[in-house]
């Protein structure tokens, strides 16, 4: 029976890639910025802003003021994908910089980066491996169309600002269905569920989001001061563009159907020439660390296996029953009080957090149960958290929902790091296993904040372990190892009886996006076992082991590693 439960977790988690101490007393103080290292952070802004020109289509997730910041918006096309070469030369001007001259954060950002570009160069040797509809570096996303639907102009400048955007939209467009193609005739095949997600984002702005675009300017145009007849002439301009780009929109939906129809059976990415090299490489930047699959994936089994012994006589005793029936009475808002009151027993306190929840649109379709959006890097705390009704079946549900994207999860990672000085450059790429990690981990911690039945509890935190470490297993299986049918029903029925059509639909989300589970299951696997480590045989406090994975910000899992011994080494 409470297969029933799980399963319905992986079927959900493996498809939805679509996209963050001590007591109150604790003190985590990096240190100064001496005079002599500023110039490392002027060349992470130059870096900054080269990721930004790049990703010229969603520069709005950077900046809430975009006319403020260098005249981004004001260089249409001057958008490209990053190249090997782009990546080589910033490697090798990183190089230039002594680690040992940087301070606690800077060494931090540092190394992320040398990770992230090591590893952008390896990946960037294999250009067809891009499992999404894409010209480039980011997917078709929504804020493709959110940049249209919620663009503000004040002045006739501004305004032919926004026109280009729209010759953006459709160069993008046309890039990306150009790129599809030439998949297909070098015989990289992109999984069908990843053109049917596509040509779905397509309908929704055929039949919603065009008129948020339309409302927008209806909004804006208002405040332009100009005659009323110049005025018409603005609206007739935009008319003409958004009439345009919605026949080009219906036009790239009939292609991408084609696309599909003439689709074969997606193969796992090791059978490509050249899979298992970028499959090692993809592996490894989702885990943050140069790991061996291999081990990894033997790593992992023996974690799950422990597991389930470990809670056997719980999955089958009385307290099952309780588990299955448990939930609290709390709502959302109260929830929310309740981290906020709970998470400083055990973390410093963060200043002035401020955040907007809010529950999916009625239209929105995914699978995912909820998303955290950072704040603007000229609005560091308008975060956004998002939840996903349909998807989150109890209060025990939204409890972890929150206390993964908010407290003391993605958005507390991210306050306490731009709090203490977490260079910017950090928003334009992640260390997947640290943000995902921290962030499963804090699910762990904030059940202790809860009064219920041990037994519960166990069970509550054995199925995060379950659905999270079970779905990069599943990942590594059909990518990796190109596992049969057959052998990944066999490998489950240790655990729980399952149906073919779950296997099936595992099977397809993990085709859907290749090795996106690693940094979940590996980065929970990771903090829980080095908390457990740290505590247990090196006699921290959770206080202590948490100061020391925090107090450098979001970094490659061996940096981690070597802080918690450093610490030791010092304590």
């Amino acid at each position: 029976m409470f297969f029933i439960i799980t399963m319905k977790k992986i079927i959900i988690l493996i498809l939805s890639f679509s996209f963050l101490f001590g007591c109150s007393k604790s003190k985590i103080t990096p240190t100064s910025i001496h005079e002599e290292t500023m110039s490392f952070n002027e060349f992470l802004d130059e870096e900054l802003n080269q990721y930004i020109y790049a990703d010229n289509m969603s520069y709005q997730r950077y900046y809430v003021n975009t006319f403020d910041y260098h005249d981004v918006v004001k260089k249409p096309r001057f958008a490209k994908p990053m190249t090997i070469e782009d990546y080589q030369k910033s490697y090798e001007t990183l190089l230039q910089y002594n680690r040992d001259d940087l301070n606690t954060y800077q060494q931090a950002s540092y190394d992320a980066y040398a990770f992230y570009l090591k590893n952008k160069i390896e990946q960037s040797k294999y250009p067809y491996f891009t499992f999404a509809f894409q010209p480039s570096e980011k997917g078709v996303t929504y804020t493709v169309f959110e940049n249209l639907a919620f663009y503000r102009f004040d002045n006739v400048e501004e305004f032919r600002q926004y026109l280009a955007l729209f010759d953006e939209v459709e160069a993008y467009f046309q890039e990306g269905l150009e790129f599809s193609k030439k998949q297909k005739e070098v015989g990289y095949i992109m999984p069908t569920i990843v053109y049917e997600e596509a040509i779905s984002f397509l309908d929704l702005f055929l039949n919603e989001t065009y008129l948020d675009v339309y409302n927008n300017f209806d909004y804006n145009v208002e405040y332009i001061f100009v005659s009323d007849d110049a005025k018409q002439e603005l609206v007739k301009e935009f008319n003409a563009k958004v009439e345009t780009l919605i026949d080009q929109v219906k036009a790239l939906k009939e292609e991408l159907l084609q696309l599909k129809e003439e689709n074969v059976p997606y193969k796992s990415i090791v059978e490509y020439p050249h899979g298992k090299e970028y499959a090692r490489s993809l592996i490894q930047f989702n885990a943050s660390g140069e790991v061996d699959p291999d081990e990894l994936y033997q790593t992992l089994v023996t974690f799950l296996d422990d597991q389930f012994q470990k809670h056997y006589d719980l999955l089958y005793g009385d307290a099952y029953n309780e588990f299955y029936e448990f939930d609290i009475d709390m709502s959302l808002e109260e929830i929310m009080n309740h981290l906020k009151a709970n998470y400083t027993r055990i973390l410093p306190e963060v200043k002035d957090l401020n955040y907007d929840i809010s529950y999916f649109e009625e239209w929105e379709e995914s699978y995912l149960d909820g998303y955290f959006l950072p704040g603007y890097l000229d609005s560091p705390n308008a975060n956004v958290i998002k939840i996903n009704e349909k998807n989150v079946d109890s209060n025990i549900d939204l409890y972890s929902v929150l206390a993964h994207e908010a407290l003391p999860g993605h958005m507390y990672e991210y306050s306490f790091s731009n709090t203490y000085g977490k260079h910017p450059i950090h928003y334009a790429f992640r260390m997947m296993a640290y943000s995902e990690g921290w962030a499963m981990f804090s699910e762990i911690l904030a059940l202790e904040w809860l009064e219920m039945n041990p037994e519960v509890r166990d069970l509550i935190r054995y199925y995060i372990f379950y659905d999270y470490v079970t779905g990069a297993l599943l990942d590594l299986q059909v990518n990796y190892y190109n596992m049969s049918f057959e052998e990944i029903k066999a490998f489950y029925s240790k655990y729980e009886t399952i149906s073919d059509e779950d296997i099936e639909l595992m099977i397809e989300g993990a085709y859907k996006e290749p090795f996106g589970y690693i940094s979940y299951g590996y980065g929970l696997y990771y903090f829980y076992t080095q908390s457990v480590n740290a505590m247990d045989e090196n006699n921290l406090s959770l206080q202590e082991f948490l100061q020391v994975v925090l107090s450098s910000g979001e970094r490659p899992l061996i940096a981690v590693s070597q802080d918690i011994e450093k610490y030791m080494k010092n304590k």
